[in-house]
């Protein structure tokens, strides 16, 4: 066994994505059938045919994930008159770390494990009043759709089930690879146990659903993965990935230009394979809903304003009306944006509901804002700060501290850690419901506990208002 360390480091998130194949000669596909909720009864034998193999199939959403090392495959696939496009797998984003160092509400709760004092988020969402009430999230199990959750930190291990921890990769990494699934996890279901941190539903279960590896999320895992928890029993799922990424040169339209056809000719094509991609995560989120599994995602990191869909690709500013920057953008998900207070370790009584410079926005994407954390104000400041014990320079108190796999625990920025707060708050409210909700309507006691935030009706900045456990 790993011995986990007692120690905090601080993690700044960065979007990064780098197209990565676990094989060197075989691709993988999907598959979108012309039916929403079966597959060509023929496929294994037609896809053994043309010198491939089903890896997964999905007839309940009408999707497969295939592979092949035939160059010929897609088109030949595609000919198939069962089937409505074969697409190529491509990556999404993984926010990536960058190692700088290593109950009452906090600062001064007097809470026994020890970092919570460390956790404004939990203040700002009034996660303790909540506990006080009885509300815990007991009962309600939520699946972390991430790099993988180290269920043998000490405080991830009472409320992890390892039996359902699973990874969709082609080739799985150890689940403590990478700790962003670790902190994700942390914020959601960490224990009340007398030790480190406290989850905002400290009583909820959580199983880690392995979709992101060294090279991004690739969208071959990422469908099976939401699958598969909602088949698995998760009432909540957390999704804290990015976007897909157009504009490392990976997207169709360099593919297009470089066979020498005209802009606008690859701009349509785009926007196609856009719509058939769009579908197939729509048909995933759409099942998970019709399971009663509520989907929680980021809202993503790159200051867009997800109502106007401009992109640069190959220097050419494009306009997709249908793009979906983020999964925020889907139906069937709740989006999240992220806030962060301005000078926390001086001020605990700071405002929480600034929207952080980092995150998106737009009425189309964000449903709530919550918790993320902004490092960046005081950047380079040498004033110093001391809270439950941890002595650092004062801007890194206004990120989030959570797990951080055999390191101990971390601080972080993202719409990443926003999310996580949300997942919480859902296991809350379905904890209270008995542990059954359907997704609308937890979505509907989301948005009657939210704190209003921004301007009347549906904010850019915060959606329908900041998140709070309604206590």
């Amino acid at each position: 066994m790993r011995k986990t360390t007692l120690s905090f480091m601080l993690a700044t998130a960065l979007c990064t994505s780098v197209a990565a194949s676990a094989e060197a000669d075989a691709k993988r596909y999907i598959v979108l059938g012309k039916s929403a909720n079966s597959l060509p009864a023929r496929l294994d034998r037609i896809t053994e045919g043309l010198d491939g193999r089903v890896v997964k199939a999905m007839p309940q959403i009408g999707v497969a994930i295939v592979e092949s090392s035939n160059p010929d495959f897609p088109a030949a696939l595609q000919a198939e008159n069962t089937i409505r496009a074969v697409l190529t797998d491509r990556m999404y984003d993984l926010p990536q770390p960058r190692i700088e160092l290593a109950a009452d509400n906090p600062p001064n709760s007097g809470d026994d494990d020890f970092a919570f004092d460390l956790q404004w988020g939990h203040d700002a969402v009034n996660a303790p009043e909540a506990w006080n009430a009885g509300a815990t999230g007991e009962g309600v199990l939520v699946a972390v759709l991430d790099s993988g959750s180290d269920c043998e930190h000490l405080d991830l291990a009472p409320n992890c089930r390892l039996d359902l921890n699973t990874s969709f990769l082609a080739a799985p990494l150890p689940d403590w690879w990478n700790f962003h699934g670790s902190h994700t996890a942390g914020t959601i279901a960490a224990a009340d146990n007398g030790y480190g941190t406290i989850g905002v539903a400290p009583g909820a279960e959580f199983f880690g659903v392995q979709v992101c590896g060294t090279g991004g999320c690739p969208a071959s895992a990422i469908v099976p993965g939401i699958v598969y928890a909602a088949e698995n029993g998760a009432d909540v799922i957390n999704m804290s990935l990015g976007g897909l990424d157009l504009i490392s040169g990976a997207g169709v339209v360099k593919e297009c230009k470089d066979a020498g056809l005209p802009m606008d000719y690859c701009s349509s094509l785009q926007s196609n394979y856009i719509h058939n991609e769009i579908l197939v995560f729509t048909r995933a989120f759409q099942y998970a809903n019709r399971m009663n599994t509520t989907v929680v995602v980021s809202a993503g990191n790159d200051a867009v304003d997800a109502d106007h869909h401009l992109v640069p690709v190959e220097g050419e500013l494009l306009h997709y009306p249908s793009l979906r920057l983020s999964f925020a953008d889907y139906p069937g998900t709740i989006g999240v944006s992220a806030t962060a207070p301005i000078n926390w370790c001086n001020n605990p009584d700071a405002d929480f509901n600034n929207l952080t410079t980092y995150s998106n926005f737009g009425r189309s994407a964000v449903d709530f804002s919550a918790p993320g954390g902004e490092g960046w104000f005081f950047d380079g400041d040498t004033e110093f700060c001391s809270v439950a014990g941890q002595l650092v320079q004062a801007w890194v108190y206004d990120l989030v501290l959570s797990t951080n796999n055999n390191f101990g625990w971390s601080w972080a920025g993202g719409t990443s850690m926003a999310a996580p707060h949300v997942s919480g708050l859902a296991a809350l409210i379905i904890g209270e419901n008995g542990g059954d909700m359907k997704p609308s309507q937890v979505l509907s006691e989301l948005r009657n506990r939210s704190e209003d935030a921004g301007e009347p009706g549906k904010d850019p900045a915060h959606g329908f208002g900041a998140a709070r456990s309604g206590y």
